[in-house]
């Protein structure tokens, strides 16, 4: 009986699908949800928001579709539409970050020591600088900092999976050489008593007496 779960399965199918694929349907679906203020509710005019909000949300999560590829790109591009958001009036009062919190996740799940170290940092002190009030300031920077940890988690997580799989691949090949070395040794069997390498049996004739 196999000990996977439906989790396991799932999650299984859901990483042997292209990477394109999968950040494709999570780019689409980022751009909904920061679409969706401003078409299902209407403007202070009473008509349609500005068109530069449409296009500022589009713009901030479509590059996820290449998160992978290059991460730190993704979050900078990222996060630099987002910040384009207020330059418009007329704009649905939101925050554009889910966007910048994915491509935080990803450069803290894929991309090496350095880079993270550095993006992490140097927003983090963005966010100091342009904060409007203490309350956006903290809410910002555990955000930020919220997205790092959990990147890192899975990074830790995919890595002691590998490494896990990995050793049980070893094992298995050892198991498979010591088996097949095993099949190729055959003991040979005990000399015959009457063989050529038999000792030899010494018998001595003495002589007898006659009454």
């Amino acid at each position: 009986m196999s000990d996977l779960t439906l989790v396991d399965v799932a999650r299984r199918r859901l990483q042997a699908l292209p990477h394109l694929w999968v950040d494709g349907v999570l780019a689409g679906a980022i751009t909904v949800v920061q679409l969706w203020p401003l078409i299902s509710s209407a403007s202070s005019m009473g008509g349609s928001w500005h068109w530069w909000g449409y296009v500022v949300a589009i713009a901030a999560s479509l590059p996820l579709v290449w998160r992978r590829r290059a991460p730190v790109t993704v979050l900078v591009v990222s996060l630099c539409t987002s910040e384009l958001y207020d330059l418009a009036d007329d704009v649905a009062r939101q925050p554009i970050w889910y966007g910048v919190l994915v491509g935080f996740y990803t450069v803290a799940a894929y991309s090496s020591r350095a880079p993270r170290i550095i993006v992490l940092i140097l927003t983090c002190a963005g966010t100091l600088l342009t904060a409007g009030s203490w309350d956006t300031l903290l809410r910002g920077t555990v955000q930020v900092v919220a997205a790092y940890a959990i990147g890192r988690a899975a990074a830790t997580s995919r890595a002691h999976a590998a490494a896990l799989e990995e050793r049980t691949a070893r094992l298995e090949r050892e198991r498979q050489t010591g088996w097949k070395g095993n099949a190729r040794w055959k003991p040979s069997a005990p000399p015959s008593a009457s063989g050529p390498g038999s000792p030899a049996t010494c018998t001595t004739s003495w002589p007898t007496r006659s009454a």
